[in-house]
């Protein structure tokens, strides 16, 4: 209980990366600059050239291995700069941990039984109680994740 399982690693990249990324409405909206147009086919070709481990919908992913390093107040309330670092995506399996394959449980489920913590730009899993061997590890991804 209370023990580190693993370090949530992956790409830090800044709140413009994860617009364009993650958040822009049609994938055909390029950008403008060509060095951001070059990064997202950069970006496009090494994870469609993965042979294992590659994010489900390659880089039309939707986000869903990444950790915000801002907290949500922040976000909600204020323009988080476009430069700053905001934002671990660990959809590449070659630049990432195991930690981004722990799936989502509700906070109050028996399931769950790991909790992200948070320091600066560190991001680490801990078990909120023993775990048995072969259980499979869970942790809450926030209250923004719909339930099925």
């Amino acid at each position: 209980k209370r023990s580190v399982i693993g370090v949530y690693l992956g790409e830090l990249i800044t709140e413009r990366e994860h617009y364009l990324r993650h958040r822009r409405e049609d994938k055909w909206d390029m950008p403008d600059d060509p060095s951001e147009v070059a990064y997202l086919e950069e970006r496009e070709h090494r994870l469609s050239s993965l042979k294992f481990g590659g994010p489900i919908g390659g880089s039309e992913n939707g986000g869903h291995y990444c950790v915000a390093l801002t907290p949500e107040w922040l976000e909600r309330w204020f323009s988080v700069p476009q430069d700053l670092i905001s934002v671990i995506d660990a959809e590449d399996p070659d630049r990432s941990s195991w930690c981004r394959l722990i799936n989502h449980a509700p906070r109050k489920s028996l399931a769950c039984n790991a909790v992200l913590k948070k320091n600066g730009t560190l991001v680490w899993v801990e078990a909120l109680r023993d775990i048995a061997q072969f259980e499979e590890i869970q942790f809450n991804y926030g209250d923004h994740v719909p339930l099925h």
